[in-house]
C-alpha cells in the first residue's frame, strides 16, 4: 500500500482531466451536428427557391406570348417565330426546350384546318393520332424547329392524360398549369428524358372570358413550353449542389414512377442527414427530396473535436505527470513545472482561439439563415410580400375564418395599362412606379394584423383579417385614391406620368375547407370587371354571400 500512495493523487488527476475532455468534446459534437444541420436547411431552401424564381420567370415569358396572340389577334407564324427568336432562349430561358401553340379545332373544322395548314406550313400536315373526336387541339406551331421538336407539328395533345388535365386546369382558370411527369424527347423518342409542359390558355380576342364557361366557348387554344428537367437543374448549378443527393418528384410520395430528376440510391448512412421539401408550381406539388454524402462534412464540418481530444488528453498527461512528480521529489519537479505552466498556457490559448472562432462561425450561419428567411418570404423591388409568403398566409387565415368564424376580405389590384407605361417610359420608371404602389399599400392603408404582398408582375393583394366587406371597400378606395394620386416624373417629359388601378374585393362566406384556388379566381373575376368597366374603380359583393352568388353593384370608380 505504502508504494501505491504516490500513484494514487495523479491518477486521480489524470482521470478527472479526461472526464473533462470528455465533456468539453461532446459539447463540440452536438455544436457541430447543429451546424451541418443549419447548413443541410439553408442549401435545401435555396435550392427550392431557385427552382421557385425561374418558374415564375417561365411564367411572365409565357405570359408575354399570350400577349403577342391576344394584341395581333391571331397566329402569324413569321411575328411568332420573330418575338421567340428576340427571347432568345438559350442565353435567358435556359431549361425550355420548346414553345409553341396549340389550336383548339372543333371536329366539325379538321379538314378545313388541315387543308389551311398545308397551303400555309407543310403539304404533309396531319393531325396525329388519327381518329374521330369532337374536339383536335393539334401544335401548329412550334419553335425552335429543329431536332425531336419537329415531331410535335400536329401532334394531338387531347388524347394524353396527363397533358389534358393540365390543359383543362389552365382553360377553365386563365392561369398557367403544369403537367404531371412526361418522357420528352431530346433528338427522338430514343433518347427521352423526364420532363413537363407549362400550358397557358388563349381567349378569342374581344370576348368575355370572367368565368369558366365563358372561357370554355371561347377557348383560341393554347401556348405552351416544354422543358427537360435535368436541363432545367443544370441551368440553376451547372451542376447538382456540393455534398448532397437531391432528387425531385412529381408526387407528395417518393417513387421511382414520379422521379422527375436526380435519383437517391442505395441505403443511407447511419449519420445522414435528410429532408423532404414540397413546392406548389402552377397549381402542381413537387416534393424536393434530399440528403448529405460523405464529402459533405469533409466541406461543412468543424475540425475542432479532434484538437479537444488531442489538448484534452496532452493536458491530462501533463497534470498526471506533474502531480507525480511532486510526489516523487519536489525538487526535481520545480523545473519541469514551469515547462508545463508555459506549454499549459499555450494549449488553452489555443482552445480559446478556437472557441472564439466557432463562436463566430455560429453568429455568422445564424445571421445567414436570417437573410435567407426574409429573402424567401419578401418580394425585392417593393419590400412587400411575396407570392409564396401570400399564399401561405391565406392558407392559415381561411382555416381560422371557418374554424372561428371571424371576418376575411380579400383584395386583388393591378395597375391600369402598366404595360404601355414601361414601353413608354421604360423599364427604370416602371419599377419606381411599383415601389410607389407598395408603399401606397403599407403606409396609407394596411394594419399591423394585415399583410400587402406583389402577387406577381403589376399585381398585388391584400388579406384583411377581422375586416367585413364594407371595411374592405373603404381600404380599397383608399388605396385607389392614393395611386391616383401619384405622379411619376420623367426627363424626356414635361408632365409628370399618372397611373390608375383597378380593384376586385371579396368577403368569402365561412365555409370549411373552400379551395384558396376558388376565392382568388372569384376575387380575380372582379379585377376583370372593373377594368372592363373602364378601370380605376372597384368592384365587390355588396354583402357576405356564396362564391357562386351574383354581383350587386360596384362601387364608381
Amino acid at each position: 500500500m505504502s508504494r501505491l500512495r504516490p500513484l494514487f493523487l495523479p491518477l486521480l488527476i489524470l482521470a478527472s482531466m479526461l472526464c473533462v475532455t470528455w465533456l468539453v468534446w461532446d459539447h463540440e459534437q452536438q455544436n457541430s451536428r447543429k451546424a451541418l444541420r443549419s447548413q443541410f436547411d439553408f442549401l435545401l431552401r435555396e435550392t427550392v427557391s431557385h427552382v421557385e424564381q425561374r418558374m415564375a420567370g417561365y411564367d411572365q415569358m409565357l405570359r408575354g406570348v399570350q400577349g403577342l396572340f391576344a394584341t395581333t389577334g391571331g397566329m402569324d407564324s413569321d411575328n411568332f417565330h420573330d418575338y421567340i427568336d428576340a427571347l432568345q432562349l438559350d442565353v435567358n430561358f435556359s431549361g425550355i426546350q420548346a414553345i409553341g401553340f396549340i389550336e383548339s379545332v372543333p371536329g366539325a373544322l379538321k379538314k378545313t384546318h388541315i387543308a389551311a395548314m398545308r397551303r400555309r406550313v407543310a403539304s404533309n400536315y396531319a393531325i396525329k393520332p388519327e381518329g374521330q373526336r369532337k374536339t383536335y387541339t393539334p401544335v401548329v406551331q412550334v419553335e425552335p424547329d429543329v431536332g425531336g421538336n419537329l415531331a410535335l407539328s400536329g401532334l394531338d395533345q387531347w388524347p394524353d392524360p396527363v397533358r389534358r388535365s393540365a390543359m383543362e386546369k389552365a382553360r377553365d382558370s386563365g392561369m398557367p398549369a403544369i403537367s404531371g411527369l412526361l418522357q420528352v424527347a431530346v433528338e427522338s423518342e430514343a433518347d427521352a428524358q423526364p420532363g413537363f409542359v407549362m400550358y397557358l390558355p388563349i381567349y378569342a380576342r374581344g370576348e368575355q372570358h370572367d368565368n369558366v364557361a365563358a372561357r370554355r366557348a371561347h377557348l383560341a387554344g393554347w401556348v405552351f413550353a416544354v422543358f427537360h428537367m435535368h436541363n432545367l437543374m443544370a441551368s440553376l448549378y451547372g451542376e447538382r449542389p456540393s455534398g448532397v443527393d437531391l432528387a425531385i418528384y412529381d408526387d407528395v410520395e417518393p417513387s421511382p414512377e414520379a422521379l422527375l430528376y436526380g435519383s437517391i440510391g442505395g441505403a443511407a448512412q447511419p449519420s445522414a442527414i435528410a429532408a423532404d421539401e414540397y413546392l406548389v408550381v402552377a397549381g402542381h406539388t413537387w416534393m424536393f427530396s434530399m440528403r448529405t454524402k460523405d464529402d459533405f462534412y469533409a466541406r461543412f464540418g468543424r475540425n475542432a473535436k479532434s484538437l479537444i481530444v488531442i489538448a484534452g488528453t496532452s493536458l491530462s498527461l501533463l497534470l498526471a505527470l506533474l502531480a507525480w512528480l511532486l510526489a516523487n521529489g519536489r525538487a526535481r519537479a520545480v523545473g519541469l513545472a514551469t515547462t508545463m505552466t508555459r506549454e499549459l498556457h499555450k494549449q488553452i490559448e489555443e482552445y480559446e482561439v478556437v472557441q472564439k472562432r466557432m463562436v463566430q462561425s455560429d453568429k455568422a450561419l445564424e445571421e445567414s439563415n436570417r437573410k435567407l428567411e426574409v429573402l424567401s418570404t419578401t418580394d425585392a423591388l417593393t419590400g412587400l410580400a411575396n407570392r409564396r409568403h401570400f399564399d401561405e398566409v391565406l392558407a392559415l387565415e381561411q382555416a381560422r375564418h371557418a374554424r372561428s368564424g371571424a371576418k376575411l376580405s380579400l383584395i386583388l389590384l393591378d395597375i391600369d395599362h402598366f404595360k404601355a407605361f414601361n414601353d413608354n417610359y421604360g423599364h427604370v420608371k416602371g419599377d419606381e412606379c411599383l415601389r410607389l404602389v407598395g408603399r401606397i399599400l403599407s403606409e396609407c392603408a394596411i394594419r399591423p394584423a394585415d399583410l400587402a404582398a406583389r402577387y406577381g408582375g403589376e399585381e398585388f393583394a391584400c388579406i384583411l383579417p377581422e375586416t367585413d366587406n364594407s371595411g374592405a371597400v373603404i381600404i380599397a378606395e383608399k388605396i385607389r385614391r392614393g395611386i391616383e394620386a401619384l405622379a411619376i416624373p420623367h426627363k424626356a417629359s414635361s408632365a409628370a406620368k399618372c397611373v390608375t388601378a383597378s380593384f376586385g374585393v371579396i368577403t368569402p362566406p365561412c365555409t370549411a375547407g373552400q379551395p384558396a384556388d376558388e376565392i382568388l379566381v372569384k376575387v380575380d373575376e372582379l379585377l376583370y370587371r372593373a377594368k372592363s368597366s373602364g378601370r380605376n374603380r372597384v368592384e365587390f359583393v355588396a354583402h357576405d354571400i356564396a362564391l357562386a352568388s351574383p354581383h350587386e353593384p360596384s362601387l364608381p370608380g
